[in-house]
């Protein structure tokens, strides 16, 4: 079975590990898009919830929210885009927000669940009712919440987590464009370093001592073998 699933699955990278997700198959570029792609239908639906049952404004810390909400979102976008670590810091921040606000309450719902008499009753009773709602029934809706929490913390951490091993991935990537780039400004196709802006010209001629231009029959002089008059050459 796990061999057939293994035809239709990325197969496993073998270097460069902290940049993979998904047990090394998925690219953590590809998981931030697919974190995107969460996040986007997460805010329609809840767009779609507002609008179709006209729910009012009951805050003005609901506005703030849905406000941090967008931020977040166009930071994911515009990071995915420019390859910018920077925009990613609206989401991990309130992504460890979240994941510390689901821990605690399910650490909640547990001590609920192991002592449904506990101070934190009331969260899981009908308002006024407190006292007439049996322990098994809290008990109950304390494990459910229990769970959901967990599955929520879950996922929450899980993002959390790509988008950290994404930061990284980009501010590598980052140097290394810059490296290279330094690189290229300093490097000198003629081979003599660093440009300072001197040209060496080289000689367009050499002088050769051995050779000697022939004297024409106008010039005066005598060339090293010639014969002088009356005088005989010696050789």
């Amino acid at each position: 079975m796990f061999d057939c699933l293994n035809n239709y699955l990325p197969q496993k990278a073998t270097t460069n590990l902290r940049h993979y997700c998904f047990c090394n198959r998925i690219h953590v570029k590809t998981g931030l898009l697919a974190i995107i792609c969460m996040v986007a239908a997460i805010e329609f639906l809840e767009m779609v919830v507002f609008i179709v049952d006209k729910l009012p404004i009951t805050s003005p810390w609901q506005i703030f929210f849905e406000i941090l909400e967008a931020v977040c979102f166009l930071g994911l976008v515009t990071a995915y885009k420019t390859q910018r670590s920077i925009f990613m810091w609206p989401f991990m921040v309130s992504q460890f927000l979240a994941v510390m606000a689901t821990v605690l309450i399910a650490i909640i719902c547990l001590l609920t669940f192991v002592l449904p008499r506990s101070a934190y009753r009331g969260m899981f009773t009908n308002p006024g009712i407190e006292d007439e709602e049996g322990n098994g029934d809290v008990r109950v809706r304390a494990l459910v919440s229990f769970l959901f929490y967990c599955l929520a913390g879950i996922l929450e951490g899980w993002a959390l987590t790509i988008t950290l091993a994404c930061h990284r991935y980009f501010d590598e990537v980052n140097e290394a464009r810059e490296r290279r780039m330094r690189r290229n400004r300093n490097f000198d196709p003629r081979g003599q370093g660093p440009s300072s802006g001197g040209h060496v010209i080289a000689p367009d001629s050499f002088d050769n001592p051995n050779y000697t231009l022939p004297v024409s029959d106008g010039e005066e002089g005598s060339g090293p073998f010639q014969q002088q008059r009356g005088k005989p050459a010696i050789v």
